[in-house]
């Protein structure tokens, strides 16, 4: 299939399943099956055709019909299972600015998809995982409790791939303090503090411990600024 015909069809679903102001429900899931079918077929060379159908996809997500939030979550797992260093470079901003809508469906999915990031290659998202835990640690305590146990969840799934077994004990206690910094923020650097390390601190567990420390810098209490200082000290010679 040359270029010009690519482009004509995606075009063409663009318009007839998107675009009409009339669409009905059904043309949705059609555009949404196509999408999906297409990335099970092309694989990563589907992949440049991301900045036209996120757009849409995500739209979807937080549709009126359960048909068709299923048939956009569908297509959003098959695209995401093929992920490459580039797609997630595509996919990432657009995520974290849905984070920011008033639709709760359309964040809760976002989220979910979020953590689901965390199971792409991990050479890959290693450098994305600072931006995704700052994304998801906003929407913690959003007022819905679905889109905050969601973030709860995706912050777990980042927390299942560390490869240091000293974090990964402390991964309770950690979500809590960046679910609550006023209520747990010491108790989990003080655990930090008190640990002894024998293995080095992976990307992952960074994604999760400097957020906590940039808390602990900002904090009013000179305790918590004393520990975040030590503790950036101590994981410079960890990392």
């Amino acid at each position: 299939m040359g270029n010009t015909k690519e482009i004509q069809l995606f075009e063409t679903i663009q318009k007839e399943s998107f675009e009409s102001k009339k669409t009905e429900p059904i043309r949705k899931q059609a555009g949404l099956y196509l999408f999906d079918a297409l990335s099970f077929c092309l694989g990563h060379s589907f992949e440049v055709y991301l900045p036209r159908v996120f757009p849409s996809i995500l739209a979807c997500i937080a549709d009126q019909k359960e048909q068709v939030r299923i048939a956009a979550t569908n297509a959003l797992k098959t695209i995401m299972s093929k992920f490459s260093n580039f797609a997630i470079k595509q996919a990432l901003p657009q995520f974290l600015s849905e984070l920011k809508t008033d639709n709760w469906r359309s964040q809760l999915s976002t989220v979910e998809a979020l953590g689901n990031m965390a199971f792409c290659a991990p050479k890959q998202i290693s450098s994305f995982l600072p931006q995704i835990v700052k994304g998801l640690r906003e929407v913690l305590n959003d007022t819905h409790e679905k889109v905050h146990d969601a973030a709860i969840e995706a912050i777990k799934k980042i927390g299942s791939v560390i490869k240091c077994p000293e974090i990964g004990d402390m991964l309770e206690i950690i979500i809590k303090a960046l679910a609550n910094t006023n209520n747990h923020l010491n108790e989990a650097l003080n655990l930090i503090l008190e640990t002894s390390f024998a293995h080095a601190i992976d990307a992952p567990s960074l994604s999760l411990l400097v957020p906590l420390l940039d808390a602990g810098l900002t904090m009013h209490d000179n305790e918590s600024k004393k520990m975040s200082a030590t503790l950036m000290g101590n994981i410079c010679s960890l990392t």
